[in-house]
C-alpha cells in the first residue's frame, strides 16, 4: 500500500493527473449532459472507466522507469510488487474518477443516471474491466515488455477484433475455403473475446445467472495468465539506471 501511495503522489506531483481531470471536465460537461437515458449513461461510465485506466497505467508506467523510480524496483524483494503497486495505483485513481462521475451525473442529471443498485451490481464487473485495461496496457509499455513482445500483444488484441471483417471477406470473395477451417479459428478467437465481451457488457447491463458468472470465472482465468506472461516478460527484462 505504501508504494500505491507513492505512486499516486508521484502521479500528482508530475501534473499528468491534469489529463484524467480534463477527461472528467469533458465527460461531464458534453457527454453526461446530452444522454437520454439511464443505460447510455451506465455505457458511458464503463467506457470512462476502461479508457482512464489505459491512459493512467501508460503514464505511470512511463514515470516508473525514471532513475529515481527504478532504484525503487531494484530495492523490492519482487519485481511482481511493482506490477501490482501500479496496478493499485491506475486503478485506484480510475475508481476515483468513476466515483466522482457518479456524484456529479446525480448533481447534474439525475433523471438519466443508472440506480443505485444497478452502479452496485456492476461493480464487480467493472472492477474487473478497470484490472484488464490496466494488465493490458502494462504488457503494452516499454517498461515491462519488449518491441516484439509488444507487437506480439497488439496483434492478439487487433486480429480477433478484426477477424469477423475478414470472415465476411472470405464467405463473399472465397467461397470455396473450407467452412469448417475458418469456423475452427473463428472459435480460438471468440473463446478469448467472449468472457471478456460479456464482462465489460456486464458492467453495462448487470443481470447474474449461471452464465455470466461462468464468462467472469473464464475471463479471470484468461486476465490471470496474460498477467502471469507479463510477469514473467518484466522478471527477464534487464534493467540499467542511466
Amino acid at each position: 500500500m505504501k508504494l500505491v501511495q507513492l505512486m499516486i503522489r508521484d502521479h500528482i506531483r508530475s501534473q499528468r493527473i491534469l489529463v484524467e481531470l480534463a477527461f472528467f471536465a469533458v465527460t461531464v460537461l458534453f457527454i453526461l449532459r446530452n444522454l437520454g437515458n439511464s443505460d447510455a449513461t451506465q455505457a458511458s461510465l464503463v467506457l470512462y472507466s476502461f479508457l482512464t485506466a489505459l491512459y493512467t497505467t501508460s503514464v505511470i508506467a512511463d514515470s516508473t522507469e525514471q532513475p529515481f523510480a527504478l532504484q525503487r524496483i531494484l530495492a523490492l524483494p519482487s519485481r511482481q510488487m511493482m506490477l501490482l503497486a501500479i496496478i493499485g495505483s491506475a486503478g485506484a485513481i480510475t475508481l476515483g474518477g468513476y466515483l466522482l462521475l457518479i456524484v456529479a451525473g446525480i448533481a447534474i442529471t439525475p433523471n438519466t443516471m443508472p440506480t443505485l443498485t444497478t452502479i452496485a451490481l456492476a461493480l464487480p464487473s467493472l472492477l474487473l474491466v478497470i484490472v484488464t485495461a490496466t494488465i493490458l496496457m502494462l504488457l503494452m509499455t516499454p517498461l515491462v515488455a519488449t518491441t516484439t513482445q509488444r507487437l506480439v500483444v497488439l496483434g492478439i488484441i487487433t486480429i480477433p477484433i478484426a477477424w469477423n471483417m475478414v470472415v465476411s471477406t472470405i464467405n463473399l470473395s472465397m467461397p470455396q475455403v473450407d467452412g469448417g477451417f475458418v469456423a475452427a479459428i473463428s472459435a480460438v478467437w471468440g473463446f478469448m473475446l467472449w468472457p471478456s465481451f460479456a464482462v465489460y457488457n456486464h458492467a453495462i447491463t448487470p443481470s447474474y445467472d449461471n452464465l455470466s458468472l461462468l464468462f467472469h470465472g473464464l475471463h479471470i482465468i484468461i486476465i490471470t495468465g496474460v498477467f502471469w506472461v507479463g510477469r514473467r516478460w518484466f522478471d527477464r527484462k534487464p534493467l540499467a539506471i542511466a
